[in-house]
């Protein structure tokens, strides 16, 4: 009986491997065909993905907005309410309410008091930047045309085919470079009309996004008891266990990769704006601006950042502001890499070089901008997962210890 009995398990053990196979190879196919017609019809599949997406998304934006905000807040508030449950005799739904409403009015006053800095003298940085391209033309011209007698810059030249060795081909090139420029400034202007126009949806959206954050942060406990427990009657609890594991590990990393990368951004950005000050170049708070938003962006940010801040230096002051311009951005960015990195980001991710640059590659090819931040975090959760993998695959490999009888 104990033989027909272990038997049966083979056999049962065996279907179980053979249908596990099965599905695998089942599901796989579906992948290759489904990829397969995608390819073959890309145009219409990505404007049905797209259909899709904005189906979902324009309804639930102010949701993922309060999400968002809410991931965010919510080590600031857990950090608060516990200082408050230690002192105070409310009750603990009371205090995390306090703890709640507290920090989102101090980080709604924050953002308001840069707004309100930022925002005036950075339209009126891009106003005289408009007035400024025409005025400084022949600046311009006289710096292309000094430069353009390198011998160095000439074989660069030639090797593109460029020829602006001549006086028209000197006017061709600041033509097309004025061009440019002004369709980049009018784009810039374009959209700022489309955000006021907007701005109503916005503020509706905004408004009802902080209430929700608001509500998240506070039956926080509540919400992920009910997630809780919507996923252990779901899924098993080995699978449960490793998408718990999962989630905490990601939440753990976005968090104080982001929340990171902010801090040092901020700092950045108002050194830029302070030196800009000091040197006596223009528009330092539009070029605050740009230097703040583009440090978010690993390794490729400063890369980003010193062309159109050292083009807007050279158009106000000449060439040597916007040598100077370029200093300031290699000074500003030695700091943040090797101090200000290191003192609040630490070796949070643990990706070397390459790793990085793959990471920003891929995830800025499939998400834009947003991949590109959020790429490092991504490589550095999986980089994790396949080292606990590797290391579980080497444990189940090891041969069992040989055991002598004596």
């Amino acid at each position: 009986m104990k033989k027909e009995r272990d038997t049966m398990k083979k056999f049962k053990n065996i279907e179980r491997k053979y249908i596990e196979y099965l599905v695998l190879i089942t599901l796989a196919v579906c992948f290759i065909i489904a990829f397969y017609f995608g390819i073959q019809n890309l145009s219409s599949f990505s404007n049905k993905l797209v259909g899709i997406w904005n189906a979902f998304y324009v309804p639930l934006k102010p949701v993922l907005i309060g999400f968002i905000i809410a991931f965010f807040l919510y080590q600031p508030v857990d950090n608060l309410y516990n200082r408050i449950n230690k002192h105070s005799k409310f009750k603990d739904g009371t205090n995390r309410v306090l703890s709640s409403v507290a920090v989102m009015i101090i980080a709604i006053l924050i953002i308001t008091l840069i707004v309100y800095i930022v925002l005036p003298s950075t339209i009126t940085s891009i106003t005289s930047l408009i007035t400024s391209i025409q005025d400084n033309m022949g600046s311009i011209e006289s710096f292309v045309t000094d430069l353009t007698k390198h011998p160095m810059v000439v074989n660069i030249l030639n090797f593109f085919n460029i020829d602006i060795t001549t006086s028209s081909g000197v006017n061709a090139t600041l033509v097309n470079m004025l061009s440019f420029a002004k369709t980049w400034v009018e784009g810039i202007g374009t959209n700022l009309v489309n955000a006021t126009m907007s701005v109503g949806k916005t503020v509706y959206n905004v408004f009802i996004a902080i209430f929700l954050a608001l509500y998240m942060l506070i039956d926080k406990d509540t919400l992920l008891r009910q997630v809780s427990r919507v996923s252990e009657a779901v899924f098993s609890e080995r699978i449960y266990g490793r998408v718990s594991y999962v989630l905490d590990l990601m939440n753990y990393m976005f968090f104080k990769f982001l929340s990171g990368k902010a801090i040092c951004s901020l700092i950045v950005g108002a050194m830029g704006m302070a030196l800009a000050y000091i040197f006596k170049i223009k528009y330092a708070s539009l070029i605050a601006f740009i230097i703040t938003i583009t440090n978010m962006i690993p390794l490729f940010g400063p890369i980003f950042s010193v062309i159109p801040c050292s083009i807007f230096a050279m158009i106000s002051g000449g060439p040597i502001q916007g040598i100077i311009m370029v200093l300031i951005i290699i000074f500003i960015q030695q700091i943040d890499q090797n101090v200000l990195a290191p003192k609040i980001l630490g070796d949070v991710v643990g990706l070397n070089g390459f790793w990085v640059i793959v990471s920003i590659i891929f995830c800025g090819s499939l998400f834009g901008v947003v991949g590109m931040v959020i790429g490092i975090p991504i490589f550095a959760v999986l980089k994790i997962l396949m080292g606990q993998w590797l290391m579980d695959r080497k444990d189940e490999n090891k041969p069992p210890l040989l055991t002598s009888n004596k």
